[in-house]
């Protein structure tokens, strides 16, 4: 009997034969490793792609021809006890500032009865399906919400203050977009004259016993 037939069986697999390179235990169980990982690498791929299309068809919208600079406010807005969703969108041509090129630019601002560009909206949005509840339009666009600890008209409810571009300055309700004032209709003196974060400060300037907006 010869070396070859006292060998067992798995020793005569890594021997191999003259057609396939001797293969020892080492790198055999790499190779097994290293397929393994590459297989689950893949189908966590393929997994995850599938995922993010399923919740991308169910759970998206889409602006066209919009973009944001916005900051984005979570809070109960239909009260529902769950999270909404309050952000501000504006043109894409004013982003670009292609909007100059609009000659009847003017004419649809007058129609909103708000002052050029007239180019920003404000959007309460539901959380978990992203229905569109409100919307409003602004002259431009907005950077910043502040809600926290804001009851402008004394209902017991909060309200929030939007700021932005152009100095834009918006109070509305967020339960159901009512606002409650705004400055759409005063011509900015310097196009980059911008709102960025307004402030609630404890002095009551015009002594009508309410703290001032800065």
């Amino acid at each position: 009997m010869n070396e070859y037939n006292k060998m067992d069986d798995e020793e005569k697999f890594f021997i191999g034969s003259e057609r396939f390179r001797p293969l020892n235990k080492n790198r055999f169980a790499a190779y097994c490793v290293i397929l393994s990982l590459l297989i689950t690498s893949i189908l966590c791929i393929i997994i995850v792609f599938q995922t993010s299309k399923k919740i991308t068809s169910e759970y998206s919208l889409w602006f066209p021809l919009q973009g944001s600079e916005s900051c984005i406010r979570l809070m109960d807005i239909n009260g529902d006890g769950l999270d909404d969703v309050i952000v501000a969108l504006t043109e894409v041509t004013t982003i670009t500032n292609q909007i100059k090129k609009d000659k009847n630019r003017e004419k649809y601002c007058q129609s909103l009865n708000i002052e050029e560009p007239c180019s920003g909206t404000v959007y309460g949005i539901r959380g978990y399906d992203f229905t569109i509840l409100w919307s409003f339009r602004v002259k431009q666009s907005i950077f910043e919400f502040v809600c926290n600890g804001i009851d402008i008209n004394n209902d017991g409810y909060q309200d929030c203050i939007g700021s932005g571009r152009e100095a834009t300055l918006v109070a509305f309700d967020p339960r159901n977009g009512k606002i409650f004032w705004n400055n759409n209709k005063i011509k900015s003196r310097r196009l980059l004259w911008n709102f960025y974060n307004p402030l609630l400060l404890p002095i009551d300037v015009d002594h009508d016993n309410n703290f001032t907006w800065w």
